[in-house]
């Protein structure tokens, strides 16, 4: 049966699985629920572990920190961000990605900052494959509020850049994410020109799909830079 005729045929999720003899699970806990027996789960799990930072077989090589950054489980990665043993940038095996670019992904705004409360996080550290940060990943999914939480950051690179040369903003330019470029733009230390290494800007991409008020913005910010690059200091 082809694709397209199997997803038009489909009136609600469960024909969808079936058709892919999928299983479709519906959560019937509540969102309190899940949290507290997420927490309460996770405080087990430190009770009884001798390592922390264990990278569990049965999960791909995940930590425990790194699931609870993937579901969203606030209160269980605030039980295990408090360990005195617990590396914040420890990466799941198969996908070598740290608990903060999965949080960043899925747009757990609290989870992201649980995370960054943590001394040796490293905020830039995200695709050990791609190079991509979180706030790459951030800005790719248009999760504003992630956004805005990792540029709160003092180390924060909002210049880091993929292993491609594609920064953040670069990203959300090619993708229409025209809140996300806001907040990029805002910040004082964003790099407009940045060339990534197959010869694109921010601008470049953006015009190439249309996306016309992110070009907008980008020609603004760089008439008011150079306006402020002119201007005499006064003492």
């Amino acid at each position: 049966m082809h694709l397209l005729y199997k997803v038009c045929r489909a009136d609600n999720p469960q024909a969808l699985c079936s058709d892919f003899k999928s299983v479709f699970n519906v959560e019937k806990r509540s969102h309190e629920v899940v949290q507290a027996d997420a927490a309460n789960d996770m405080n087990l799990f430190l009770l009884n572990t001798n390592d922390v930072n264990r990278q569990l077989p049965e999960k791909n090589g995940a930590t425990r920190l790194w699931l609870a950054a993937e579901q969203g489980h606030v209160e269980a990665a605030r039980e295990i961000i408090q360990h005195p043993q617990i590396d914040p940038n420890k990466v799941r095996l198969s996908s070598k990605t740290t608990p903060l670019f999965i949080a960043a992904y899925y747009g757990h705004d609290a989870v992201v900052a649980t995370i960054l409360s943590h001394a040796d996080v490293d905020v830039n550290l995200g695709s050990m494959d791609t190079g991509a940060s979180p706030l790459f990943m951030a800005a790719q999914e248009g999760r504003e509020g992630v956004v805005e939480i990792l540029l709160g950051h003092r180390h924060i690179n909002v210049n880091e850049a993929t292993r491609k040369g594609v920064t953040p903003l670069c990203k959300a330019a090619q993708l229409g994410q025209e809140h996300v470029v806001k907040i990029l733009l805002a910040t004082g230390d964003i790099n407009v020109n940045h060339v990534a290494e197959d010869g694109t800007t921010a601008a470049s991409t953006a015009t190439a799909h249309g996306h016309l008020a992110i070009i907008e913005m980008l020609e603004a910010h760089s008439v008011r830079a150079a306006v402020s690059s002119s201007t005499p200091e006064s003492f």
